[in-house]
């Protein structure tokens, strides 16, 4: 008789979450080629040009980086789009003074980062958008501040959306916290409030707060992390600002 078919996602996932210094490796030549890219939306995104403009603007930088192909994909919206958190480049203009949305991955020898910034092009936040900003940079201070081995990552997700109610904005947090990341998007360990997962020496992750406010902005800002031994290490640097330069 046949043998019985068996489910090996769960080992798989599971051996995917705790990454070797070999991936970690190939994890950090991805995100510097994410940073270029986002070093650069920052510098060269302007008012006239559309989203996939940006799109292509990001993904030159980051192939120059890398010196080879990669593929990048994420979202890169503006203005009201901004709101829905996120989406595919489109045809749509970036007028002065609208929010513009960089959530993407570089994938490069199947490895990638996941980080974001959100910020006013060729124009000045609004008070409420400032403060919006304020409140997502704590949020993620708040989630760093827990970032060790043994937390659960429930309790992660939990400090973010803290942060956020103690400024009455956590009805605007509508998305998880974070997740795992590697050869996958998302990956495990998942920062939601019924993650059974608990952190461990060796997982890679995202922080992730953001804010969708009607008639205001959607804005979301991510770094990516390696728990260490004791507590954890920042593996993105990017520029996370509100302001264009």
């Amino acid at each position: 008789c046949r043998p019985s078919p068996v489910n090996v996602d769960p080992i798989v996932s599971e051996i995917r979450a705790c990454k070797d210094e070999d991936e970690v490796t190939a994890l950090r030549r991805a995100i510097l080629a994410a940073e270029a890219g986002f070093a650069a939306g920052l510098a060269d995104i302007r008012p006239g040009m559309t989203e996939l403009d940006a799109y292509r603007t990001v993904c030159d930088a980051a192939q120059r980086q890398a010196g080879c192909q990669v593929l990048v994909y994420g979202d890169f919206v503006s203005g009201p789009r901004c709101e829905q958190g996120g989406g595919p480049p489109s045809s749509r203009v970036i007028e002065p003074g609208d929010l513009v949305l960089l959530d993407f991955s570089v994938v490069i020898d199947g490895y990638r980062g996941d980080f974001a910034n959100t910020f006013v092009c060729g124009g000045r936040a609004t008070a409420r958008q400032r403060e919006m900003f304020e409140a997502c940079v704590d949020a993620m201070r708040a989630g760093e501040a827990t970032l060790r081995p043994g937390v659960l990552a429930k309790d992660v997700h939990q400090a973010v959306r803290g942060s956020f109610e103690s400024r009455q904005l956590d009805k605007y947090f509508t998305h998880h916290t974070g997740h795992g990341i590697g050869l996958g998007h998302p990956e495990a360990p998942f920062l939601v409030p019924e993650s059974s997962d608990t952190l461990e020496f060796g997982n890679v992750l995202t922080i992730e707060p953001g804010l969708y406010v009607p008639n205001v902005g959607g804005m979301r800002y991510e770094r990516n992390y390696r728990i260490t031994e004791t507590k954890y290490e920042t593996l993105t640097h990017h520029q996370i600002t509100i302001d264009q330069p």
